[in-house]
């Protein structure tokens, strides 16, 4: 990991522009671990965008900023391109109207020809692809079917829990042994995180894990969640935000028992008194 760490930092540097997205219908693992993707890129001033085909539901601890897409809107600039090296612009102006785009071109000392002109496809909006819990491209639904060309031409940095992925990225993340994609991402973020960022990923463990109940959770499972909070996630509001219906005396008892995870050496201990039971 710690290789890929530096690789990733690499390629996140040069990027001034990422996409980050998933397959269709994402669960709240993926969706939030993309927020908090979007948080810590955002504070490093690059420009990106979340996009996820099919339904996707924000939930509160979710900031406002964070915007999702469902489709990849301007994708790539289509550009006129005039040879200017025989005759220069003395003056340019345009006017549309229902049906045409018109672009009046005022030669100075000469004259313009057809075989001046030329068009082409500019460069695409963005530069990197991130894809979460994808484990081919086919599964990002529309997102890669309406517009192939530009996955098969973009670096993509993929991240994903599933032993069938099929690797398809420059960078690929693959951790079967993981609990969620925002454990994987910890290790990725951990030290651009912020109060908000990493309530995202600690809201992503608890829905993926169901509130630390999953068979994969290990101590270092734990511990990370333990980190996070240390951080400033706000369990309280994931726990209101999630589990308004449901056992959230189950919930507020696993965090104050994440609260106070310590660690000695391979063993991790907390404590939770009988009188501090929420039932």
């Amino acid at each position: 990991m710690a290789t890929d760490i530096i690789q990733i930092n690499k390629i996140l540097d040069g990027a001034s522009s990422i996409l980050v997205t998933g397959p269709k219908n994402p669960s709240l693992d993926i969706v939030s671990t993309a927020a908090a993707w979007y948080l810590v890129l955002f504070d490093k001033k690059k420009k990106v965008d979340l996009a996820f085909d099919g339904d996707v539901n924000l939930y509160s601890f979710i900031p406002r900023a964070v915007v999702l897409k469902n489709n990849l809107e301007n994708l790539y600039n289509f550009r006129i391109v005039v040879d200017v090296s025989q005759t220069k612009v003395r003056q340019l102006s345009y006017d549309v109207n229902d049906k045409e785009l018109v672009i009046d071109i005022v030669p100075e000392g000469g004259i313009f020809k057809d075989s001046d002109v030329h068009t082409e496809v500019g460069d695409y909006k963005y530069d990197l692809v991130i894809t979460l819990g994808a484990d081919s491209l086919e599964s990002l639904g529309q997102i890669f079917s309406n517009d192939r060309h530009f996955f098969q031409e973009t670096n993509i940095i993929n991240i994903d829990t599933s032993i069938f992925n099929e690797n398809f990225g420059e960078i690929n993340i693959v951790e079967s042994r993981a609990t969620s994609l925002a454990e994987i991402s910890y290790d990725l973020l951990q030290s651009n995180l912020d109060k908000q960022s990493a309530t995202c990923l600690l809201a992503g463990m608890i829905a993926a894990t169901n509130s630390f109940q999953s068979p994969k959770v290990t101590p270092n499972t734990l511990e990370l969640a333990s980190e996070l909070i240390i951080k400033g996630a706000d369990r309280e509001k994931i726990v209101e935000d999630l589990y308004r219906t449901k056992d959230i005396s189950t919930l507020k008892n696993w965090g104050k028992v994440l609260s106070r995870l310590k660690r000695e050496g391979h063993i991790i201990t907390s404590f939770l008194k009988h009188e501090e039971l929420e039932t």
